[in-house]
C-alpha cells in the first residue's frame, strides 16, 4: 500500500511542483483525505506496511499534520530509492515541461487528449504561459544559487531551452538537460542530503527501483 501525499495535496512538493496542477485542496480537506487513505489501507489489510514519500512540513501551501510528520522525521524506518541522474533529468522534463505544456494546450484549445491539434495562437499562449510560470519559480531558486552559479546563468539557460522548445514545435527538449542537471546537483540534492541527515529512522533498504520492488514484495511476507 502507498499513500501519495503529493497527489492528495495536488502538488509535487518542489518550488515548481504546482505547475499546471490546478488549485490545492483546503487544509482540512487535505487532512481528511490522508485519514481516509490510511483507513482504506487498514481495512484492506492492517498487517501490510504503508509506504509514503518522505516530505517536509509543507507540500505547496498545505501543511502535513504534526502527528504524521513528526514520526516521519524521527521514527519511521526508511527505504532509499537510488535513480540515475539521466533518468531523473528525463523525469523532470516530463513532469515540469512536456506534461504541463500539453495541459496548457488542452486548456486553450479544448482538446484534452494530449495532442497538439490547436491553432498557432493557442500554441503560442501555451508556450508563453509555461515559460512565464516556470521561469518565475526558477528565478526564486536562483537567489539561493548565487554562491554556486553566476547571476542569472540558470535563468538564461532555461530561456534558451524554452526558445528551442518553442521553435521546434515542442519537439526539442535537449536544452533543458543542462539547467535541470544544475538544479538537481546544486539545489535539490544538497537540500535532500541535509534533510536525510536529520532523519532518525532505521534505513531498511537502499537501491534501484527494480530492487525496491523486490524488497517490498519480500517485506510483505515477513
Amino acid at each position: 500500500p502507498y499513500v501519495d501525499l503529493e497527489g492528495l495535496a495536488n502538488h509535487r512538493g518542489s518550488t515548481i511542483g504546482g505547475l499546471a496542477r490546478g488549485d490545492q485542496p483546503t487544509q482540512i480537506n487535505f487532512e481528511n483525505s490522508i485519514i481516509l487513505e490510511f483507513r482504506k489501507h487498514c481495512l484492506q489489510s492492517s498487517s501490510l506496511p504503508v509506504f509514503m514519500e518522505d516530505e517536509g512540513t509543507r507540500i505547496g501551501r498545505r501543511t502535513l499534520p504534526v502527528p504524521l510528520h513528526r514520526p516521519m522525521a524521527d521514527d519511521y524506518p526508511l527505504v532509499i530509492l537510488e535513480t540515475p541522474l539521466e533518468q531523473r533529468i528525463d523525469i523532470c522534463i516530463e513532469e515540469y515541461v512536456t506534461n504541463p505544456f500539453l495541459t496548457f494546450v488542452g486548456e486553450y484549445s479544448g482538446n484534452n487528449d494530449g495532442t497538439l491539434t490547436c491553432t498557432t495562437s493557442e500554441k503560442g499562449e501555451a508556450h508563453a504561459r509555461i515559460r512565464d510560470e516556470f521561469s518565475g519559480a526558477v528565478e526564486r531558486i536562483q537567489k539561493r544559487l548565487k554562491k554556486k552559479l553566476p547571476d542569472n546563468q540558470i535563468v538564461g539557460d532555461f530561456e534558451n531551452a524554452f526558445d528551442l522548445f518553442e521553435s521546434s514545435n515542442a519537439s526539442n527538449i535537449d536544452g533543458f538537460r543542462k539547467p535541470i542537471q544544475s538544479l538537481l546537483e546544486d539545489y535539490y540534492d544538497p537540500m535532500y542530503d541535509y534533510q536525510m541527515s536529520k532523519r532518525q529512522g532505521e534505513i531498511l533498504f537502499q537501491g534501484s527501483m527494480e530492487e525496491l520492488v523486490k524488497f517490498s514484495e519480500n517485506y510483505r511476507k515477513r
